[in-house]
């Protein structure tokens, strides 16, 4: 599905690649990992970053971003199963 039919428009869309980065960070992954998570070419990150970084290139379409997104919260739903209990 296209952008126009999620309602996303250029600033929606530069945030949640913006936010992708980040976690990707945050969460001490490679672009590889992420990739691969996610099931997209490694170069599909390299773009990304290159995107979020600068404005070069164009985005990914929306399929390929809930790809990184979905990725993005399995390894947070680990992470956060590995946090110990407030007791």
């Amino acid at each position: 599905m296209s952008r126009a039919k999620h309602g996303i428009d250029a600033l929606h869309i530069e945030n949640v690649l913006s936010t992708v980065s980040v976690m990707r960070e945050v969460f001490g992954m490679t672009r590889d990992e992420l990739a691969e998570m996610a099931g997209v070419h490694p170069q599909t990150i390299y773009n990304l970053d290159r995107y979020v970084s600068s404005g070069r290139g164009s985005p990914p379409n929306w399929n390929t971003v809930s790809r990184l997104c979905s990725a993005l919260r399995a390894v947070h739903r680990r992470v956060m199963e590995e946090c110990p209990d407030d007791e």
